[in-house]
């Protein structure tokens, strides 16, 4: 996780390809997306 500071990284909020941007008490975070997840071959969810 990485935190954004700059006037224009601040105006950006949400998701743009694979980061997703978001605020917390007003400071700009920038993340990954998560990968795609495989459905269980059987229907049962694993540990």
């Amino acid at each position: 996780m990485g935190r954004v500071r700059g006037t224009l990284a601040s105006a950006i909020e949400g998701r743009i390809g694979n980061l997703i941007f978001y605020k917390v008490d007003g400071v700009t975070y920038v993340r990954s997306a998560p990968g795609k997840q495989s459905k269980a071959k059987n229907g049962i969810k694993g540990k």
